[in-house]
């Protein structure tokens, strides 16, 4: 069959050719019957009466291109998850009320958490371009850097109070004024504007 135009029929036999119908339009549903619909390189689908929403592959570049003139969202049930060519490899996953992990070369090396962030052991948090402080958990807690001098800063009120647990201070460095040393939470050295000074000292 070769039309132009309206065509009404109650079946057809053989095959419509659409090609020269320049604005074709559908009466319902368009069903593929486990075929596939296949788009040539640059042809652009497109969703949406300002064609907000464009799907193409651009072979120029190599490019898959999703382009969007609104709000994209992603929405899912179930695990959300993007992967290499065949599967075998996470690049990210999300699931729904649960974490967002990231991955690189397949590792996870970050995921969020109800309180926040947990970055796997064996894995370091990096800053810097030269990667010049990271911080991780590798059988030990790290802190490492190279490159400039390290520096623990605070403002002018609060104080710097190390902890060995979470009820015990071993020193406590005060805003302009004094560095105080403790022994099993009990405070033995202190400096002074004139110099130092010890407390709670037991001569034997």
């Amino acid at each position: 069959i070769d039309a132009i135009g309206i065509v009404t029929a109650t079946s057809f036999s053989g095959v419509i050719e659409l090609s020269t119908d320049t604005s074709p339009q559908l009466g319902g549903d368009l069903a593929s019957n486990s075929n596939d619909i296949l788009m040539a390189d640059n042809d652009v689908i497109k969703i949406g009466t300002g064609s907000d929403l464009q799907i193409d592959h651009d072979s120029s570049v190599g490019q898959n291109i999703i382009q969007a003139s609104a709000i994209t969202r992603f929405r899912t049930n179930s695990l959300f998850s993007f992967q290499n060519s065949d599967g075998s490899e996470a690049i990210l996953k999300g699931t729904p009320d649960g974490a967002v992990e990231l991955f690189h070369n397949g590792t996870k090396m970050i995921e969020t958490i109800s309180t926040g962030t947990n970055i796997p052991d064996g894995k370091f948090a990096k800053f810097g371009d030269g990667n010049d402080m990271q911080m991780g958990h590798n059988t030990y807690n790290y802190i490492t850097y190279t490159g400039a001098e390290f520096r623990l800063t605070g403002d002018s009120t609060n104080v710097i109070r190390l902890m060995p647990k979470s009820d015990e201070t071993a020193a406590l460095f005060n805003p302009n004024g004094s560095v105080e040393l403790y022994h099993d939470n009990t405070k033995k050295f202190e400096t002074t504007t004139d110099g130092c000074a010890l407390t709670n000292i037991t001569n034997n």
